[in-house]
Protein backbone atom coordinates (compact mmCIF):
# COMPACT_ATOMS: atom_id res chain seq x y z
CA UNK A 1 0.00 0.00 0.00
CA UNK A 2 1.39 3.40 -0.68
CA UNK A 3 0.91 6.51 1.96
CA UNK A 4 -2.33 7.36 -0.13
CA UNK A 5 -4.00 3.76 0.90
CA UNK A 6 -3.59 2.67 -2.53
CA UNK A 7 -2.87 -1.16 -3.17
CA UNK A 8 0.83 -1.04 -3.77
CA UNK A 9 0.11 -3.89 -6.64
CA UNK A 10 -1.60 -1.39 -8.75
CA UNK A 11 -0.19 2.02 -8.37
CA UNK A 12 3.48 2.70 -7.37
CA UNK A 13 4.08 5.47 -5.54
CA UNK A 14 6.63 7.67 -7.60
CA UNK A 15 10.47 7.58 -7.11
CA UNK A 16 10.83 10.76 -4.60
CA UNK A 17 14.50 11.95 -3.30
CA UNK A 18 15.81 10.16 -0.70
CA UNK A 19 16.51 6.51 0.03
CA UNK A 20 13.66 4.48 -0.75
CA UNK A 21 11.98 2.04 2.22
CA UNK A 22 10.15 -0.73 1.93
CA UNK A 23 7.82 -1.89 4.71
CA UNK A 24 7.01 -5.68 4.89
CA UNK A 25 4.39 -6.79 7.38
CA UNK A 26 1.30 -9.12 7.20
CA UNK A 27 -0.02 -6.96 9.75
CA UNK A 28 -1.21 -3.87 8.45
CA UNK A 29 -1.35 -1.85 11.67
CA UNK A 30 2.30 -2.41 12.61
CA UNK A 31 3.13 -1.72 9.29
CA UNK A 32 1.31 1.30 9.02
CA UNK A 33 2.92 2.45 12.75
CA UNK A 34 6.27 1.76 11.61
CA UNK A 35 5.35 4.01 8.01
CA UNK A 36 4.47 6.74 9.97
CA UNK A 37 7.15 6.51 12.87
CA UNK A 38 9.88 6.52 9.84
CA UNK A 39 8.27 9.41 7.95
CA UNK A 40 8.41 11.31 11.49
CA UNK A 41 11.85 10.64 12.16
CA UNK A 42 13.52 11.36 8.80
CA UNK A 43 11.36 14.09 6.82
CA UNK A 44 13.02 15.11 3.97
CA UNK A 45 15.94 12.27 4.43
CA UNK A 46 13.89 9.40 3.53
CA UNK A 47 11.90 9.52 0.08
CA UNK A 48 8.99 6.96 -0.44
CA UNK A 49 7.76 4.70 2.02
CA UNK A 50 6.00 1.07 0.49
CA UNK A 51 4.13 -1.59 2.53
CA UNK A 52 3.84 -4.77 1.12
CA UNK A 53 2.07 -7.89 3.60
CA UNK A 54 4.02 -10.73 2.18
CA UNK A 55 7.85 -12.00 1.07
CA UNK A 56 6.46 -13.03 -2.52
CA UNK A 57 4.48 -9.22 -2.43
CA UNK A 58 8.17 -7.86 -1.57
CA UNK A 59 9.96 -9.73 -4.20
CA UNK A 60 7.48 -9.08 -7.00
CA UNK A 61 7.70 -4.85 -5.37
CA UNK A 62 11.88 -5.41 -5.64
CA UNK A 63 11.82 -6.62 -9.12
CA UNK A 64 9.22 -4.34 -10.71
CA UNK A 65 10.68 -1.00 -9.42
CA UNK A 66 14.64 -2.37 -9.36
CA UNK A 67 16.57 0.68 -7.70
CA UNK A 68 13.81 2.41 -5.83
CA UNK A 69 14.57 0.73 -2.84
CA UNK A 70 17.80 1.37 -0.51
CA UNK A 71 16.17 -0.09 3.13
CA UNK A 72 13.75 -3.09 3.63
CA UNK A 73 12.24 -3.61 7.31
CA UNK A 74 10.75 -6.80 7.27
CA UNK A 75 8.74 -9.05 9.79
CA UNK A 76 10.15 -12.04 10.43
CA UNK A 77 7.11 -14.63 10.70
CA UNK A 78 4.53 -14.24 7.97
CA UNK A 79 2.99 -16.33 5.79
CA UNK A 80 3.60 -16.28 1.93
CA UNK A 81 7.64 -16.43 2.36
CA UNK A 82 8.95 -15.03 6.05
CA UNK A 83 11.56 -12.39 6.53
CA UNK A 84 14.84 -14.58 6.04
CA UNK A 85 13.46 -16.53 2.78
CA UNK A 86 12.84 -12.64 1.39
CA UNK A 87 16.32 -11.53 2.93
CA UNK A 88 17.98 -14.79 1.15
CA UNK A 89 16.45 -13.93 -1.96
CA UNK A 90 17.13 -10.11 -1.87
CA UNK A 91 20.80 -11.12 -0.96
CA UNK A 92 20.96 -13.92 -3.80
CA UNK A 93 20.04 -11.29 -6.40
CA UNK A 94 22.85 -8.83 -5.25
CA UNK A 95 20.78 -5.93 -5.25
CA UNK A 96 22.72 -4.22 -2.29
CA UNK A 97 19.87 -3.14 -0.58
CA UNK A 98 19.79 -2.98 3.58
CA UNK A 99 17.70 -5.46 5.18
CA UNK A 100 16.20 -4.82 9.20
CA UNK A 101 14.92 -7.58 10.36
CA UNK A 102 12.20 -7.41 12.83
CA UNK A 103 10.54 -10.09 15.05
CA UNK A 104 10.16 -11.00 18.48
CA UNK A 105 11.44 -14.72 16.69
CA UNK A 106 12.12 -16.33 13.98
CA UNK A 107 12.07 -20.05 13.57
CA UNK A 108 14.72 -22.16 15.58
CA UNK A 109 16.70 -18.65 16.13
CA UNK A 110 16.50 -16.95 19.64
CA UNK A 111 16.76 -13.26 18.85
CA UNK A 112 18.17 -12.31 22.56
CA UNK A 113 21.15 -14.60 21.17
CA UNK A 114 24.55 -12.93 20.07
CA UNK A 115 25.10 -16.02 18.45
CA UNK A 116 22.07 -16.35 16.50
CA UNK A 117 21.46 -12.87 15.72
CA UNK A 118 25.04 -13.06 14.57
CA UNK A 119 24.52 -16.45 12.04
CA UNK A 120 21.38 -14.59 10.66
CA UNK A 121 23.06 -11.77 9.65
CA UNK A 122 25.91 -13.31 7.52
CA UNK A 123 23.94 -16.11 6.81
CA UNK A 124 20.86 -14.19 5.24
CA UNK A 125 22.82 -10.73 4.39
CA UNK A 126 21.07 -8.74 7.15
CA UNK A 127 22.16 -5.58 8.44
CA UNK A 128 20.42 -5.15 11.44
CA UNK A 129 17.98 -7.36 14.28
CA UNK A 130 15.63 -5.64 15.91
CA UNK A 131 13.35 -7.57 18.60
CA UNK A 132 9.61 -6.68 18.91
CA UNK A 133 8.78 -4.50 20.75
CA UNK A 134 11.37 -1.64 19.67
CA UNK A 135 11.67 1.92 20.79
CA UNK A 136 11.66 4.64 17.74
CA UNK A 137 15.23 5.54 18.98
CA UNK A 138 16.21 2.30 17.48
CA UNK A 139 14.33 2.79 14.18
CA UNK A 140 16.62 6.12 13.75
CA UNK A 141 19.65 4.44 14.82
CA UNK A 142 19.43 1.85 12.24
CA UNK A 143 18.07 4.02 9.62
CA UNK A 144 20.94 6.46 10.09
CA UNK A 145 23.53 3.97 10.78
CA UNK A 146 22.55 2.98 7.33
CA UNK A 147 22.47 5.96 5.64
CA UNK A 148 26.07 6.85 6.73
CA UNK A 149 27.39 3.98 5.10
CA UNK A 150 25.62 4.63 2.11
CA UNK A 151 27.46 8.44 2.43
CA UNK A 152 30.99 6.72 3.01
CA UNK A 153 30.25 4.34 -0.01
CA UNK A 154 29.02 7.05 -2.15
CA UNK A 155 32.13 9.22 -1.30
CA UNK A 156 34.39 6.05 -2.15
CA UNK A 157 33.74 5.67 -5.55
Amino acid sequence: MTETGQDQSRAPEKISEGVGVLVVDDEEQNAQILRRTIRKIFKGRIGIIDVAHSGRDALRLIEDNLGKYGIIFTDGNMPNGNGLELAREVKKRELGIDMVLISGGVGEYDLSSPQDVQEICSRYGISEVMQKPFAPSEIKRAIGDMLKKELRNWQCL
